[in-house]
């Protein structure tokens, strides 16, 4: 609004000027043949201020809103964060134990059909453990630690497999935590785009009603989170330690929350 005003006295200030430097002649006689008609003035005016609305995109012209989408989906396959972790004194004790108990794993987890490229290592530290007594330092020992991150496709194999990973680690064996995922994620982001967009033009057409405008086409749409997908991760750092019974765990998939938001713009239409 500034810059229209600015512009808009700028215009006055040039047409007044000319009308001054043209309407005087010799003895005070005024000589209107160079003058500029207000109405002019108006006219140059209201063109320049269109065109400045029409190319500033700070005018923010039409109905605006966000839209909204969710879908909820039964997961296909399920992550499952695992490990060893062992201590020793010696450094190549430790080394040797964390390396027996993690093959042990794997060829578990190979008899139970996991494709080994479901099984990635997610970090491998080693590291020393120290005391401290009267101010000083002094080496107790070393920790290696081997953590994995197996993809599992069959679900009902899922309290199956923590129940045998535990037990061919032993009281070496760490199990984080497990997130559960879908293989495809098109058709369930496809649909939550398409419900945003309804959501986007629902509010609309209410703002139109609210206040008495028709609400024209789509001129703006834009995607400005990518898709989020929500689900319910279970922390198992409570099974670091072989199970006290020899029950199945118990591990429940639940619905993966499929999120996409969005912003419209839409025109205004005469009535």
């Amino acid at each position: 609004m500034k810059v229209l005003i600015y512009i808009a006295i700028s215009i006055l200030s040039v047409a007044l000027f000319m009308g001054c430097s043209s309407n005087t002649t010799d003895g005070n006689q005024a000589v209107a043949s160079n003058s500029i008609p207000l109405s002019s003035v108006e006219d140059i005016s209201r063109s320049v201020s269109q065109s400045v609305l029409s190319n500033n995109p700070s005018g923010q012209r039409g109905i605006w809103v966000n839209g909204s989408g969710l879908v909820n989906a039964d997961p296909d396959m399920a992550i499952l964060n695992l490990g060893v972790e062992t201590i020793d004194d010696s450094l190549e004790e430790s080394r040797n134990l964390a390396a027996r108990k993690t093959n042990r794993i794997l060829d578990f987890l190979d008899e139970k059909s996991v494709d080994s490229k479901d099984i990635r290592t997610h970090s491998f530290n080693i590291y020393p453990r120290y005391e401290y007594h009267n101010g000083k330092q002094s080496l107790k020992g070393y920790t290696v630690s081997n953590k994995l991150s197996v993809t599992i496709r069959d679900l009902s194999e899922i309290g199956r497999i923590i129940d045998g990973v535990s037990e061919a680690g032993g009281n070496a064996t760490r199990i984080d935590n497990i997130r559960f995922a879908l293989a495809d994620t098109d058709k369930a982001v496809s649909d939550a785009r398409e419900k945003a967009i309804e959501d986007a033009i629902s509010k609309a057409d209410q703002f139109a009603a609210s206040t008495g405008i028709s609400r024209g086409d789509i001129v703006y749409i834009s995607e400005y989170t990518a898709p989020s997908y929500a689900s319910r991760d279970m922390n198992l750092r409570s099974m670091s330690v072989a199970l006290e019974d020899s029950s199945e765990t118990p591990i429940n998939s639940g619905q993966l929350d499929i999120r996409i938001e969005i912003q419209a713009v839409f025109s205004i239409e005469p009535k």
